[in-house]
């Protein structure tokens, strides 16, 4: 799945994946730094798992500062309901 499909999602039916494709063009080419900035939170947590260890912990602690919380990476995981890249999925924007 590519980085602005996966940013993106907003669901899935079986192995289709939903795409925004109004958010997929505001999200478009966007750090994971400028997504936190702007509070999406979930685009750039889906953006980290691309990107790497480093985005991940930039995106927790920003997360739980202005949250005020203790999330750890794998709560973070179950509150966005995100946990890999999907393999073999379709994509639909809607």
């Amino acid at each position: 799945m590519k980085r602005d499909d996966f940013v993106s999602v907003i669901g899935y039916h079986g192995e289709l994946a939903l795409i925004d494709k109004k958010l997929k063009r505001r999200l478009r080419g966007k750090s994971t730094q400028q997504l936190i900035d702007e509070g999406q939170f979930k685009a750039a947590f889906c953006q980290s798992f691309m990107a790497g260890h480093q985005e991940r912990e930039l995106v927790l602690s920003s997360y739980n500062q202005l949250s005020g919380s203790e999330y750890t990476d794998k709560e973070l995981e179950k509150l966005f309901g995100v946990f890999a890249i999907p393999e073999k999925v379709k994509i639909q924007e809607i």
